[in-house]
């Protein structure tokens, strides 16, 4: 990919970068087939050299820092959850509860 092609597509990068609260959202518009950093690799090679790149580490670093994240959040409401049901913002819920008798 030339230089012209490829800028608009690391400016989209840096912008979901920085607005993009989830994790499996941000895998999947940067990494997933189809995502934004295989729009800039097309061969084995390109995508080396992708991998590379500082723009490719702070993706990863990024997704990393999300999951990080996310995962501190559902070990705390499953913590919570242990201790009866909680309420969680928005209206959703966390609890246990037997959906069917043991016999």
């Amino acid at each position: 990919m030339d230089e012209v092609e490829q800028e608009p597509v690391e400016r989209e990068i840096e912008r979901i970068l920085q607005e993009e609260a989830s994790a499996a959202n941000l895998a999947d518009l940067l990494f997933a087939p189809g995502g934004l950093f295989t729009r800039l690799a097309r061969s084995e090679h390109e995508r080396r050299q992708v991998a590379r790149t500082a723009l490719f580490r702070r993706a990863q670093d990024r997704l990393a820092e999300l999951q990080q994240r996310e995962g501190e959040e559902f070990r705390r409401l499953v913590s919570q959850s242990q201790e009866g049901p909680l309420a969680y913002g928005g209206g959703m819920a966390l609890g246990m509860r037997r959906t069917q008798e043991i016999r």
